[in-house]
């Protein structure tokens, strides 16, 4: 065998022999650090999760928010809707009731000054009030000279209707309105 070979055998058998005596204590030793290394990593997988559920938490947190104001902005916009919908419908009733007022007022007017009611503005004036004012006919009695005539059921006609249509208006937007929060 050859001088080197020999001396490498040699260094190995005392390398085992070494690690035999060593062996036991190195293995208790490895025991240890064994148990303190998976103890740590323990600990490390325990605030990982912790981390995790916090992050998971805090994500479920701003979802929510998120949510939220956006539920708000749907609520907010529909009740912009609803608002401008009983606006629209309380104009339209404002303007009826005005068309309706200033028709009797006309009226009033056509009937104050004596114009001929044969002709077919004052006609179509009279025909048309004519429906809205039979309830007030014979309410009162209507004063006249020289062919003005003031029509007291008429003017208390105007001052009704008046009233009707706020009561209307108001009874809608009490019905229909959300109040604001």
């Amino acid at each position: 065998m050859h001088p080197k070979t020999q001396y490498q055998l040699l260094q190995r058998r005392e390398a085992q022999g070494t690690q035999a005596k060593l062996q036991p204590g190195a293995l208790a030793l490895g025991r240890g650090q064994l148990a303190e290394a998976e103890r740590l990593q323990l600990l490390k997988r325990i605030e990982v999760r912790k981390a995790e559920a916090k992050l998971q938490r805090e994500v479920a947190i701003a979802l929510g928010r998120q949510q939220l104001a956006e539920a708000e902005r749907v609520r907010a916009t529909i009740a912009a809707e609803q608002r401008q919908l009983l606006l629209k419908i309380s104009q339209f009733i404002w303007l009826g009731f005005g068309v309706l007022e200033g028709l009797i007022g006309l009226r009033i007017l056509l009937k104050l000054v004596a114009a001929n009611p044969n002709t077919p503005f004052a006609d179509l004036i009279y025909s048309v009030t004519n429906v809205f004012l039979w309830p007030f006919n014979g309410l009162t009695m209507t004063p006249a000279a020289d062919g003005l005539v003031l029509e007291i059921p008429s003017i208390i006609a105007l001052f009704f209707y008046a009233l009707v249509s706020i009561l209307i208006q108001r009874l809608l937007w009490i019905a229909f309105s959300r109040p604001r929060v």
